[in-house]
């Protein structure tokens, strides 16, 4: 039980010394915006639906 609690530690110190990248708020909001535009209510055979996934 010790080793496991040990090994638990471990692993959240190493995977909160990662550092992530995290695109700002708005720039995520104005993608999505974007793509739900051209998504929504798009037709599953027209040849623009498949065009607006990322």
């Amino acid at each position: 039980m010790r080793a496991l609690l040990i090994g638990a530690v471990g692993a959240l110190t190493i995977a909160a010394s990662i550092p992530t990248r995290a695109e700002p708020v708005p720039t995520l909001l104005r993608d999505w915006t974007r793509l739900n535009g051209l998504c929504r209510g798009g037709s599953g055979d027209d040849p623009r639906t498949p065009t607006a996934l990322p």
